[in-house]
């Protein structure tokens, strides 16, 4: 579960062309937002397994909160919307020490397949 959530966040702070790499065509920036909301829910399971510390679940919190406060998401991945998504998420995972980890898309399988790696 901690994997997934990690790879949600970067997925959230890369470029537009790198996130429609990662998730696919359609409604990118809603299914984004929705698989981070779903990963975020065990923050507090993180915080007891002392995967993340309470500073960095405060963090994490804060970034949940910001989505929920959005009345809308925009679809255009070039927006200022995205713009200040992409920085906000950036410095979570720096809080996370999460800078030297990427997701790459890995395509030996049947199906292509977002993978977490360490840089």
């Amino acid at each position: 579960k901690f994997k997934i959530l990690l790879k949600d966040l970067i997925i959230l702070s890369y470029d537009d062309e790198k996130q429609v790499e990662l998730i696919g065509p359609g409604n990118v920036g809603t299914e984004m937002i929705i698989n981070f909301s779903l990963s975020s829910q065990f923050l507090n399971d993180f915080v007891n397994s002392k995967m993340i510390s309470l500073s960095q679940k405060n963090n994490l919190n804060n970034l949940v909160e910001y989505f929920d406060k959005l009345e809308s998401i925009d679809e255009n991945l070039k927006s200022d919307q995205w713009k200040n998504i992409r920085e906000i998420v950036k410095n979570v995972l720096e809080s996370l020490n999460l800078k030297n980890h990427k997701v790459v898309l890995d395509r030996s399988g049947e199906f292509f397949e977002a993978k977490l790696i360490d840089s």
